[in-house]
């Protein structure tokens, strides 16, 4: 059944189900079935807009061995509970993002869980650089963990989920 395609951007969502699978070239995969609910919203004070009904999407995460540090990443997120006969998840919701791709002359959505960005220094590192920027600059400098990624760059954590109808203020 054709569905409308939702306009690119990030999106607040949970995992409901999964399945283990292979695409038509043999690779292994699974799909992630996402309930989507909210939708970004830069104008809001939360950040999110509700959706007006929450809306399902597949993510699909490939096993194959350039992929599987990628999608092992990813499934822990989302709380995977490592049985790929019956996949369950965990996670109460996350941050997923929404593209639109054209293939043989049709344009369709693709949705990937949101991330991918740079990883964290290794403390090793994080600790030389600390070391030479303390030289260079003689003011105390903060040597706390780094702040959060944003929303929309990540996984948004279970804590900022989207508010509830009790957190609304009308």
């Amino acid at each position: 059944m054709p569905y409308d395609m939702e306009p690119e951007g990030a999106y607040y969502a949970r995992p409901v189900s999964g399945v283990a699978s292979e695409t038509s070239k043999s690779t292994p995969q699974i799909v992630v079935q996402m309930s989507i609910t909210h939708k970004a919203d830069e104008t809001s004070e939360s950040g999110w807009a509700q959706m007006t009904v929450p809306i399902l999407r597949d993510v699909y995460l490939y096993l194959s061995t350039a992929a599987y540090e990628y999608t092992r990443e990813h499934l822990e997120t989302l709380g995977f509970n490592g049985d790929y006969t019956t996949p369950e998840f965990s996670c109460e919701g996350c941050t997923i993002v929404c593209k639109h791709e054209t293939f043989d002359g049709r344009t369709r959505e693709k949705w990937s869980l949101g991330g991918g960005g740079p990883k964290p220094l290794k403390e090793s590192q994080r600790d030389v650089l600390q070391a030479r920027w303390a030289n260079e600059h003689p003011e105390p400098v903060s040597t706390g963990a780094p702040p959060p990624a944003p929303v929309a760059a990540g996984v948004a954590p279970a804590a900022t989920a989207p508010p509830t109808d009790d957190d609304i203020p009308f």
